[in-house]
C-alpha cells in the first residue's frame, strides 16, 4: 500500500475499540507540509503523518467509522463534541428545516453547546424536548444542547455551507 492510513489518538498511538482519534497518513507521496504556513503545518502534519482532520471512532470488529470533523469540535469542560454528530440527531425533529450545533462561551467549561435552528410550521423549540429527543436516540447527555436560539435564517456560506463562525459569533453577542 502506497498510503498507511492510521486512527490515532493524540498521543499518536492506534485507537482501541470505542476511543476516537483522527484519520492520519503517511507514505511516499504524502505531503510534508504547507508552503510558507508554519501554523497550519503545526496542526497538520506531525513526524511524518498528515491530520485529514476527520475524527473517527474504532468499531469493535476493527474498523474506523468517520463521526466528525475535528475543526467543528466543542470542548465543553474537557469532554470533545462533534458538532456534526448532534446536529445529525436534531434533524429528527419534527419542523426542523436547518440546524446548527456551535460552540458558546462558558465561564467554568470553556465551552458549551448551542443549537441554533431555522423552523417550519412552529415557533418554538425547548431545551427540554430537544434533550427527550436526543435521550430517545441514546445520545450522552453531556452532548446535549445549553442553549437553543431559533432564528428565521441560518447564515450560509457562499458555497452554500451553514457559516459557523458568523453563528458563533452571533451566538456570543446574544449572551451579552
Amino acid at each position: 500500500m502506497l498510503i498507511t492510513p492510521a486512527g490515532l489518538n493524540e498521543h499518536f498511538k492506534d485507537v482501541k475499540p470505542g476511543e476516537e482519534g483522527e484519520i492520519l497518513a503517511r507514505g511516499p507521496y504524502t505531503p510534508r507540509g504547507y508552503f510558507a504556513a508554519p501554523e497550519a503545518n503545526a496542526k497538520s502534519f506531525h513526524d511524518g503523518w498528515y491530520g485529514s482532520g476527520d475524527i473517527v471512532h474504532r468499531r469493535p470488529d476493527g474498523n474506523l467509522v468517520v463521526h466528525g470533523r475535528n475543526k467543528d469540535i466543542i470542548n465543553r469542560g474537557g469532554e470533545k463534541i462533534s458538532a456534526e454528530e448532534v446536529e445529525s440527531f436534531i434533524y429528527y425533529i419534527e419542523g426542523v428545516s436547518r440546524a446548527a450545533v456551535v460552540a458558546m462561551p462558558h465561564p467554568i467549561l470553556h465551552e458549551d453547546i448551542c443549537l441554533v435552528v431555522e423552523l417550519v410550521g412552529r415557533h418554538e423549540l425547548t431545551v427540554s424536548e430537544v434533550t427527550d429527543h436526543l435521550d430517545a436516540f441514546g445520545v450522552a447527555r453531556f452532548k446535549h444542547p445549553a442553549k437553543i436560539i431559533v432564528v428565521d435564517h441560518i447564515p450560509m456560506t457562499k458555497i452554500d455551507k451553514i457559516d459557523k463562525k458568523t453563528l458563533r459569533d452571533f451566538v456570543a453577542s446574544q449572551l451579552k
